[in-house]
């Protein structure tokens, strides 16, 4: 029987491996580039002035509505850069609904953030109806977005418009507004437009003048129209004596010539 070998003090002959390298190949598919978001304190207090001003937004469209009905006349306050030059459209406009309104202009450097905010805080408590930031377009829009004017846009209690710059100039400020107009123009044109809501009776036309207006409601009052029923300015007696269009169910006045008329009855 052959004898078991003791391999206890047996030792492993080490293995050798040949010597060479291995290669990679990386086909790179997609990158993917991490960008770190860099909020600025500007941006933070911005952020807690919208949270803020979001739980206060006010209605200015009925704020407006609401003091024309009681047949009073909302007061105004507009605030304009102390330097800017004259906005002829605007002040067209203007002047055709200040049958209806009451405008008071303040000026007041836009580029000097804590004059404007003061000029805000003191106009709040001035009992107007509300208050509109007027300018047009251009270089130097930013300055609007002091902090010391945001805050004071933020706390007013009188419905704030802005009416600044243009539709695809973005500032903040428009952000924390009541309610927003494109331009100082559009401004005007809601005015405008507001009083046509209230007092349907009359359609305004960038032609007629205050005293114009007035003659159309005078008349209308004579004549024992209703708001419901429209005289179209065309025909009144500031431009063209006798010749007055009602709608939708006109009275049968017989000073209302047919054939001046009949082309353009609404019925």
């Amino acid at each position: 029987m052959p004898t078991p070998t003791n391999n206890n003090n047996s030792s492993l002959a080490p293995i050798e491996f040949p010597q060479g390298y291995i290669q990679l190949s990386l086909a790179v598919s997609r990158v993917n580039i991490v960008q770190h978001q860099v909020v600025t304190e500007l941006e933070m207090k911005q952020s807690e002035l919208w949270k803020k001003k979001s739980q206060r937004f006010k209605n200015v469209d009925t704020t407006i509505e609401n003091v024309l009905y009681q047949s009073k006349r909302p007061l105004i306050a507009l605030v304009l850069p102390s330097s800017s030059l004259a906005l002829s459209d605007f002040d067209v406009a203007k002047r055709t609904a200040s049958t209806h309104f009451d405008f008071r202009e303040y000026r007041v450097t836009f580029s000097k953030g804590m004059e404007l905010a003061t000029m805000l805080k003191q106009l709040d408590g001035g009992g107007f109806t509300a208050i509109a930031l007027v300018r047009g377009g251009g270089s130097g829009l930013e300055a609007l977005d002091d902090l010391k004017v945001l805050e004071a846009v933020t706390n007013l209690n009188t419905p704030f418009i802005s009416a600044i710059g243009h539709e695809d100039e973005k500032i903040f400020i428009k952000r924390i507004a009541d309610k927003v107009v494109i331009s100082p123009t559009d401004l005007g044109n809601y005015f405008r437009e507001v009083i046509e809501r209230v007092d349907p009776g009359i359609l305004i036309t960038d032609e007629m003048t205050a005293q114009d207006i007035e003659m159309l409601r005078e008349e209308r009052r004579n004549r024992g129209i209703p708001k419901s029923q429209t005289i179209h300015p065309n025909w009144s007696q500031a431009s063209i004596s006798s010749n007055v269009v009602f709608s939708p169910s006109p009275p049968p006045f017989k000073d209302i010539p047919p054939s001046d008329t009949k082309d353009d009855l609404p019925f």
